[in-house]
């Protein structure tokens, strides 16, 4: 009986620790035609176009007129919105606080639990 409580802990556990690693990123607007869009190379974007298409993919090459990545090539002129991926080093830092925050209360849980089984309680 003790087992299925326990797994049931751990599985949301790593529930809480796989949303908490989720939101660790961000999208950060980038400004165009001020912005040097050569530097977006390597970097997870997403486009927006002006018929109003979502498009996300890695940047590998651009141009003076298109950015492309993975098979797919948007003219700038076509670009209403464009957004770059980054880590957010709060979001960050919070889902590793609490990733550690769920592990101590999972401890001490077990913890208890083995010691309450140890003085014959229930």
């Amino acid at each position: 009986m003790r087992t299925r409580g326990w797994t049931r802990g751990c599985l949301w556990t790593a529930l809480l620790v796989s949303a908490a690693c989720v939101s660790c990123t961000r999208l950060e607007r980038v400004p165009l035609p001020q912005y040097d869009a050569a530097d977006l190379v390597g970097h997870e974007v997403r486009v927006t176009t002006t018929d109003g298409r979502v498009v996300q993919f890695e940047v590998e090459t651009i141009t003076d007129d298109t950015i492309s990545g993975e098979g797919r090539s948007i003219e700038f002129g076509e670009i209403e919105r464009l957004e770059r991926r980054e880590v957010s080093g709060w979001r960050t830092a919070g889902a590793v606080t609490a990733a550690v925050a769920v592990a101590a209360a999972a401890a001490l849980v077990v913890f208890l639990a083995v010691w309450m089984d140890a003085l014959g309680g229930t």
